[in-house]
């Protein structure tokens, strides 16, 4: 869900640990992926990792086979949030096989013919060590 950075500095002051997804850093894949512009996402982790609350804020990326799960996407969105926060928060999760009973629920369609299995552990470190290769220096794996 997208939320005005207006509306995210009227509750910032009342949250003690913000968890924002950063999905899919190109704007042109983010738009196809999800139909909608990463601009006011990119404008909101900015805010975040800019103020008093900085410390406060986990920054993650779900693995999404053939849409997160990237070198380029991994690397591209270190770069971003370590550039604003070089302490940044940065979690990267496991692609996560039960999401597919999930959509039906909001009225969508599955992404996939057959749902992928979760990565590796290896798999996982390869990202963790993209993100930091990127910058990013406090990294969270879920295997």
């Amino acid at each position: 869900m997208l939320v005005s950075t207006e509306n995210l500095k009227k509750v910032l002051p009342h949250l003690n640990h913000i968890f924002a997804d950063c999905k899919i850093f190109d704007e042109d894949e983010h738009i196809n992926a999800t139909k909608v512009s990463s601009k006011i996402i990119k404008k909101n982790l900015e805010y975040l990792l800019t103020s008093e609350k900085k410390n406060c804020v986990t920054i993650r990326t779900p693995m999404i086979p053939e849409f997160t799960a990237t070198e380029k996407n991994v690397a591209e969105i270190a770069k971003f949030i370590s550039g604003i926060y070089p302490e940044v928060h940065y979690e990267i999760l496991n692609y996560n096989p039960l999401a597919s009973a999930k959509y039906h629920l909001v009225g969508r369609e599955f992404c996939f013919k057959e749902n992928p299995k979760r990565f590796t552990k290896e798999q996982m470190k390869n990202f963790a060590k993209i993100a930091e290769k990127n910058g990013v220096k406090n990294i969270f794996i879920d295997e």
